[in-house]
């Protein structure tokens, strides 16, 4: 499969930040606040309300993925996130290979060890791998299990 190169955006965090940020977090023991965006589920003025909240009460990460994601929306909720929040790190939540943007200031290297498809335990890091070379992101290894929450989600149909 051909994917489109990846968006090499500068990155305005030094190499290895992200990692540190978090080590340091663990070391002092102290707490941090993601906020998890879909890039497929969100609206502008919603967003906006959200981001007034943040200068308010200050986060330390967003994530940005969901289970079915357009680059499309991706790419324009990364870019307004770093205008209106450029001091808040842009940490990529994919949920495949073609998630990979540079824009963003890390990608969470997701290997989810609960499910049954070994695409998402390995496979979509294989496919990923030239444009995360590319793309200049921190990458940060992650462990990922779903629990089954009652009923059926998109996560868990998607990863068997």
């Amino acid at each position: 499969m051909l994917l489109p190169p990846p968006n090499t955006t500068t990155h305005p965090l030094p190499a290895n930040r992200l990692l540190d940020t978090l080590a340091e977090l663990r070391a002092h023991g102290r707490k941090a606040l993601a906020v998890l965006l879909d890039p497929d589920d969100f609206a502008a003025e919603p967003l906006h309300q959200l981001l007034r909240l943040t200068r308010q009460h200050p986060v330390d990460f967003f994530l940005v993925g969901g289970s079915l994601v357009l680059t499309e929306h991706q790419a324009a909720l990364i870019a307004l996130l770093k205008a209106e929040a450029p001091q808040v790190p842009v940490i990529l939540f994919p949920s495949h290979a073609l998630h990979v943007d540079g824009a963003a200031d890390g990608i969470l290297l997701l290997s989810l060890i609960s499910g049954r498809n070994p695409d998402f335990l390995i496979g979509q890091h294989v496919v990923a791998a030239p444009r995360l070379r590319q793309s200049g992101l921190q990458l940060l290894p992650t462990g990922y299990m779903l629990v089954d929450s009652g009923r059926p989600t998109t996560a868990s149909y998607i990863s068997g």
